[in-house]
């Protein structure tokens, strides 16, 4: 600093005060406030235009009582730097002024170059310490911030600098691994506590962490070195840690853990259901190619990991079957759409063998760009050729035992076909109306199979068939049997739905009985009638009803219990659907038919 931009303040006791040092200190440029005791000092100071950078203290014309107590006074209230000046040198006076803090003490003999001298020394001083004491509250505030920003964490967190020492840590690191500040021998962990240089034993020597031991800071030079973050996983104590280091400057780092033990253990159970199951698995960057296997995807089609890598989408298309392609690019096209909500395909991958392998490929986009569109996906391999196999065997059986329950249809619709003949040529033959009746009901029960077997020799399906195409064709084949006059209508309502083989046998006898007996006995002597069929489904049941308009059945005969042989046939039958048959006689007969399906 220049001397002319220098203002001193000049303390003397003396009345009038000397002018020797204010006039020699002017000649060096300085600029000199001269004061009077301490009772203007303060004043002085107010009043000044310039601001003061150096106090001098004549201590000559101070008692030194005085003198002393003025300059404990001045170093206390101001924030300057103070130089004695005085005659007195000896051992005992300067020795009582040492608990002062002051930047000089100048003989007055010395002359006003080495006063001159004392002065810029002092400002130099001054103003270091000054700058220091900047430094140290600079850091002082940092470090309030960085533990402030510490206790914010929620994880355990510590500052650490480039030796390695735990500058300050949070509560929670404290009482979760029971850290304290201080060196740290390559701030290794072990048994759930930080160790000590001491603690290492024959480790310490050499560096090397103890057995057990996770060491914390093998990674925190990288950080420190590149100034980007790293993170590893940690174990300890049966916990698993993902351990952050955040480089904060070129010597100091943010270490924090985040217990991750579920989400670890997670993926080790699914890593072990992965390898227990056999499953390859996949990762695709939709929108740059990039594509991870793992090494069961390359097992998969007889290679190793190493062989097929680099691995990229071309790695897929180039195994895939040509045939499959528009399949597995459909499928992905509705996945990516929204209209399905994964992906899935089988499609055939050509071995290293020259074979082809069956794959049940699955997959999902798990991340999508900002505009819309898919970005990373994942999925599955799944090996399905043995179960490809096995289907096309079975395919070969099925269609061979298809073939042969075919011709035993045949074969049975044919036999009950003579049947018939045979019973309608006895029928013919006798004259005992009884027998001749007898007959025909027999003719019309075998009729009634013998439409059952027409229908299952026409469908794909042997375990059910439709109601409404069975049940029409059997009426018409009743009908024919039984002429019916042309006074009679009727009306046949039945819905179409699928019924089992197993229940639609007893249903088209009791279909049958109750037609026959309705054509045989509803009109006699009657001008004109009505017959309504009408057959529905109710959510898990079926219900058929036929109504006649005739004479209706003798409601004494109901009482009684006495019902002819086929009405005693229809109750057997709808016990064997587990159902319930009820007869209402209100101008004409009502049957209806019950049953769970």
């Amino acid at each position: 600093m220049e001397r002319k931009r220098i203002t001193i303040l000049l303390v003397q006791n003396s009345a009038p005060p000397t002018v020797r040092e204010k006039q020699q200190l002017e000649s060096y440029g300085y600029r000199v406030l001269q004061v009077q005791g301490n009772e203007k000092i303060l004043h002085t100071l107010a009043e000044s235009s310039e601001p003061v950078h150096l106090i001098l203290i004549d201590m000559d014309s101070f008692s030194e009582a005085q003198g002393i107590e003025l300059a404990e006074h001045l170093v206390s209230s101001l924030s300057l730097p103070l130089i004695w000046i005085s005659s007195h040198v000896e051992k005992d006076f300067v020795a009582k002024t040492k608990h002062i803090e002051a930047y000089g003490f100048v003989d007055k003999q010395s002359g006003i170059a080495v006063l001159d001298a004392a002065i810029q020394v002092a400002l130099k001083l001054f103003h270091a310490k000054q700058k220091e004491m900047r430094i140290e509250q600079e850091l002082l505030d940092r470090n309030q911030k960085l533990q402030k920003l510490l206790e914010s964490l929620p994880y355990p967190g510590w500052l650490i600098d480039r030796d390695k020492t735990i500058v300050s840590q949070n509560k929670k690191a404290e009482e979760l691994f029971h850290s304290q500040s201080g060196k740290l021998c390559w701030a290794a962990i072990h048994d759930g506590k930080w160790l000590k240089p001491a603690q290492y034993g024959e480790y310490k020597e050499t560096g090397a962490c103890p057995p057990n031991a996770a060491c914390r800071f093998c990674r925190a030079a990288e950080a420190l070195e590149n100034q980007k973050p790293v993170t590893d996983i940690v174990e300890m104590d049966r916990h698993f840690y993902k351990v952050w280091w955040i480089p904060i400057s070129r010597d100091l780092f943010l270490d924090f853990v985040e217990d991750v033990t579920d989400l670890k253990r997670a993926e080790l159970r699914l890593a072990s259901i992965i390898e227990g199951t056999q499953t390859a698995t996949w990762e695709w960057n939709v929108q740059s190619g990039e594509t991870i296997i793992n090494e069961r995807w390359a097992e998969m089609v007889g290679y190793t990991l190493d062989e097929l890598s680099p691995t990229s989408i071309d790695t897929w298309n180039n195994f895939l079957h040509p045939e499959d392609r528009d399949k597995s690019e459909h499928a992905l096209e509705k996945h990516f759409s929204g209209e399905l909500p994964y992906y899935e395909a089988e499609v055939r991958l050509r071995h290293k063998n020259g074979s082809w392998v069956w794959i049940l490929d699955r997959g999902k986009v798990t991340e999508w760009t900002s505009d819309g569109k898919p970005l990373i996906m994942m999925g599955t391999h799944q090996d399905i050729t043995y179960l490809k196999n096995i289907s096309e065997k079975l395919q070969k059986e099925l269609l061979v035992k298809e073939t042969l329950l075919r011709e035993v249809h045949h074969r049975v619709k044919n036999n009950l076909a003579t049947l018939e003949t045979l019973l309608s040529f006895q029928a013919e033959g006798t004259d005992n109306p009884e027998v001749r009746q007898g007959l025909q009901n027999a003719i019309a029960r075998t009729a009634s199979m013998q439409t059952l077997y027409e229908k299952l020799l026409v469908t794909d399906n042997y375990s059910e068939i439709s109601v409404k195409n069975y049940l029409e064709d059997l009426a018409d084949s009743i009908l024919s049997v039984f002429v019916l006059p042309h006074y009679i209508t009727i009306e046949i309502e039945i819905a179409d739905f699928l019924l089992n083989s197993k229940k639609i046998v007893p249903l088209g006898l009791i279909f049958n009985e109750l037609l026959t007996n309705v054509l045989k006995y509803a009109f006699a002597g009657f001008e004109k009638g009505k017959i309504s069929i009408n057959m529905e489904k109710q959510e898990a049941a079926a219900i058929l009803r036929i109504k006649d308009t005739g004479i209706g059945i003798d409601e004494q005969i109901l009482k009684n219990g006495s019902a002819g042989f086929g009405l005693t046939i229809v109750k057997m039958l709808a016990e064997e659907l587990k159902g319930t048959f009820t007869i209402k006689v209100d101008r004409g007969t009502e049957s209806i038919l019950r049953f769970p399906i």
